[in-house]
C-alpha cells in the first residue's frame, strides 16, 4: 500500500527542525499531566465539599411524610397519627444497592434550663448507634459518651454548655410541646458534650435517644419525622431518592405520602458550587494546551 504523501511531508517536517518538535512535545506532555493534575486536585475538592456538608449533620437523602416540610410540624410524621413499622420502614432502606447507612430522627424545639441560665433549643431524637455512621457531629465529643437508652440523658453543643455553664454529670430541664398540646417537662443529665464547629448549631442543640424524645414530646414509637441516609456516592444521590421513592410505596404508611429528598434539592447552592468547578475544566483545558501549542 502506497504511502500517504501528507504522511511522509508530516514526518519530514519533524525532523527537519529537531528542537522545534522536542519542544512542542515536551510543552504537550507537560501540558497533558497539569491538566490531569489539575482536575484531579479539583474533582477532589469537590467531593470534600460535598462529603463534608452533606456528612455532617444532615446526611445525602431525608425520607418524610409529604407535608412535613416547609412547615417541620411536631405531629407531620411519618405515616401521620398511625406512625410507621419504623424496622420495616428502615429494612426498605438498607436494601438499596446504593445505600450504606440509613437512622431514624425525631425534631422537636423548647427550652433547656439551668438554674438561672435559659435558652432556646433545637431538640434531635436519633438513634445513636445508627446516627454515628452517617453524621460526623456525635463523632466530635469533647467530654463524656453518648446518651444510653432509657437513661434520661442528653448530649449538648459546647456552646450551650458554655450558656448554661454545665459539665458532664449536671442535669437540665427540658421543656417542650407535646404532639397532643400539652406541655412536657423533664430532667436530663448531661452525658456528654459534642463540637460540629458549626457555632449557632452548637448553641442551639440537644440530641436525646429518640425513645427518650418521643415519651417528652408525646409520640407513639412508631412516628418519626424522617430517616437520613447516605449512598455510597454522592453523585448517585439523585437517581437513588427516585429508586426509594417506588420502592417505598410498598411500606405501609397509612395511605400517605413519601418524599425522598436528594442532598441536591435541599443544598442548591452546594450544586451551583459543583457545577462551577466543572465548567472550569475545559477552562483550563484550553489554556493549558494553548500555552503548550
Amino acid at each position: 500500500m502506497p504511502q500517504s504523501p501528507w504522511r511522509r511531508i508530516g514526518w519530514r517536517n519533524l525532523g527537519r527542525n529537531r528542537k522545534r518538535t522536542l519542544l512542542t512535545a515536551l510543552g504537550l506532555a507537560v501540558g497533558f499531566m497539569a491538566c490531569v493534575l489539575i482536575v484531579g486536585w479539583t474533582q477532589g475538592i469537590q467531593t470534600q465539599m460535598v462529603e463534608s456538608g452533606t456528612s455532617l449533620i444532615s446526611g445525602q437523602l431525608e425520607i418524610q411524610d409529604a407535608e412535613f416540610r416547609p412547615d417541620r410540624r411536631l405531629f407531620d410524621t411519618i405515616g401521620g397519627r398511625d406512625g410507621v413499622d419504623v424496622e420495616a420502614l428502615l429494612r426498605a432502606i438498607d436494601a438499596d444497592e446504593a445505600v450504606i447507612a440509613a437512622a431514624p430522627r425525631v425534631y422537636a424545639g423548647g427550652l433547656v434550663s439551668s438554674g438561672d441560665a435559659t435558652t432556646a433549643g433545637a431538640f434531635f431524637g436519633v438513634d445513636p448507634e445508627r446516627e454515628v455512621t452517617l453524621t460526623r457531629f456525635l463523632n466530635s465529643l469533647v467530654d463524656g459518651v453518648l446518651p444510653a437508652a432509657g437513661a434520661s440523658e442528653l448530649v449538648i453543643g459546647d456552646e450551650m454548655a458554655l450558656q448554661l455553664d454545665v459539665g458532664v454529670g449536671d442535669e437540665l430541664v427540658v421543656v417542650a410541646s407535646g404532639a397532643d398540646g400539652s406541655m412536657a417537662n423533664d430532667l436530663f443529665t448531661v452525658s456528654g458534650i459534642f463540637r460540629s464547629g458549626l457555632v449557632e448549631f452548637d448553641a442551639s442543640t440537644a440530641v436525646f435517644v429518640l425513645s427518650d424524645l418521643q415519651e417528652l414530646v408525646v409520640l407513639e414509637p412508631d412516628r418519626i419525622h424522617e430517616v437520613i441516609a447516605a449512598t455510597s456516592d454522592f453523585r448517585l444521590a439523585d437517581a437513588t431518592a427516585e429508586r426509594l421513592g417506588r420502592s417505598l410505596e410498598a411500606v405501609d404508611t397509612g395511605g400517605r405520602s413519601l418524599a425522598v429528598i436528594s442532598w441536591t434539592e435541599l443544598n442548591p447552592a452546594m450544586v451551583e458550587y459543583v457545577a462551577l468547578g466543572e465548567s472550569f475544566y475545559w477552562i483550563i483545558l484550553v489554556i493549558v494546551f494553548s500555552i503548550a501549542i
